[in-house]
């Protein structure tokens, strides 16, 4: 199976390391199939956090147990659990 990173096709075994930023802090991960709890536990947020992928002006909720394909230098944001308003 090949996936492409930034343009470049590339087969699982030549899959570079991913880094994403969460809190404006780099994370790296060696996968592109993440959970949000995986997320969470790399980048040492608490666990009853509130994890958020930003694109743009909008926040795009990630549940703990969702599983989601990450892009080098994307930007997520945890929020306190609790704090957040509907």
């Amino acid at each position: 199976m090949a996936t492409i990173i930034g343009g470049d096709k590339l087969s699982e075994t030549e899959l570079k390391i991913i880094t994403i930023f969460v809190n404006d802090k780099p994370v790296e991960f060696n996968t592109r199939q993440v959970t949000g709890s995986a997320i969470k536990a790399k980048a040492g947020v608490p666990a009853d956090s509130i994890l958020y992928e930003l694109r743009g002006d909008d926040r795009i909720l990630i549940g703990d147990s969702e599983q989601i394909t990450i892009r080098q230098h994307e930007k997520f944001l945890d929020v306190p659990g609790g704090t957040v308003s509907q």
